[in-house]
């Protein structure tokens, strides 16, 4: 049998009881609001490196690319990153509203 008991705000600590060789053996486990913060925080930290990748790729562009094709490479990547943050966006509101309960 298993018994969950909230230790401190954002800790469970679930005691094993019964026969065998784990009897009264304690594990942590995170809490939901733990691993949202955690995700927050992970977020945080990658919306800066990608941010200036967004800005660097155009320049990069212009220097690759031969001077015509330039407008062509730039459309090319504005709409794949107008596709990606549409998907990221169906794919946040598919998940957000499946974790609410």
């Amino acid at each position: 049998m298993t018994e969950i008991q909230e230790t401190q705000p954002g800790t469970k600590m679930v005691a094993q009881t019964g026969t065998g060789a784990e009897t009264g053996r304690m594990k942590t486990q995170l809490s939901e609001e733990t691993l949202k913060l955690f995700r927050i925080v992970i977020g945080v930290v990658l919306l800066f490196p990608i941010v200036q990748l967004y800005f660097i790729i155009p320049s990069a562009i212009s220097m690759w690319v031969a001077e015509p094709f330039v407008p062509l490479v730039n459309m090319i990547y504005f709409i794949i990153v107008i596709s990606i943050g549409v998907w990221l966006f169906q794919y946040s509101l598919r998940f957000s509203g499946t974790e609410k309960r």
